[in-house]
């Protein structure tokens, strides 16, 4: 009977640490995109900054 205890307790103790394995995971995934889409932010936002000193620019008449 304590074997069957000591299976079931190790068998559970597997399962717990695999759930944490994929969450931590999933949690670093998360936070890659999270950065990704801040970079990409910090980009965007650039651009448009560059894309209004275009237009202050006086045109070139041919």
């Amino acid at each position: 009977m304590a074997i069957f205890i000591l299976v079931i307790s190790l068998g559970l103790i597997f399962f717990i640490l695999r759930d944490f394995r994929i969450m931590k995971k999933e949690q670093e995934s998360i936070d890659d995109t999270v950065e990704i889409n801040q970079k990409l932010a910090d980009l965007n936002v650039n651009l448009k900054k560059l894309n209004e000193k275009n237009f202050r620019l006086p045109k070139l008449e041919k």
